[in-house]
């Protein structure tokens, strides 16, 4: 039967606990925001290695075809409101890209997916994403999606 695996991982939210080769480090609390840039590449370099080898052993199994979506929930902590909205949305699809388009943000990932692969029935929403800041949660600021045409 299909099944429907969904996996989160947490990193690279803090604390950074691996380096590039993926050995536990133990940072200080306080860092300056160059070397908490420098810890966070070599987190995201770890990390990038272990998610390639995943998605290797996933398309290992010819007899077994899998969609494969990695995204991320949003960008760096310390960017901008635009840029913490731009994600990695990568997709693997059997059979090809039927249903996506350029534009397509999170909001209407798994309703593409749901609908093509495991029967669904649900309606695509407008692509756009909202932002706000920890302190004043219920904030919101509509960003614009770049990835428009």
């Amino acid at each position: 039967s299909p099944k429907f695996v969904f996996v989160h991982i947490v990193a690279p939210h803090g604390p950074l606990v691996f380096n590039a080769e993926g050995e536990f480090v133990v940072y200080p609390e306080e860092m300056e925001a160059a070397a908490f840039f420098d810890a966070y590449v070599a987190e995201i370099t770890y990390l990038n290695q272990r998610a390639l080898g995943v998605v290797d052993a996933i398309q290992a199994n010819p007899d077994r075809p899998a969609v494969i979506i990695l995204q991320g929930d949003h960008g760096h902590d310390l960017s901008g409101p635009v840029d913490r909205m731009a994600i990695l949305n990568a997709y693997y699809l059997p059979g090809g890209s039927e249903g996506l388009y350029p534009s397509i943000s999170p909001v209407n990932t798994f309703r593409v997916v749901m609908n093509r692969f495991f029967g669904g029935d649900f309606d695509l929403l407008e692509d756009r994403s909202y932002f706000s800041l920890y302190q004043d949660p219920y904030d919101l600021k509509s960003i614009p999606n770049d990835c428009l045409p």
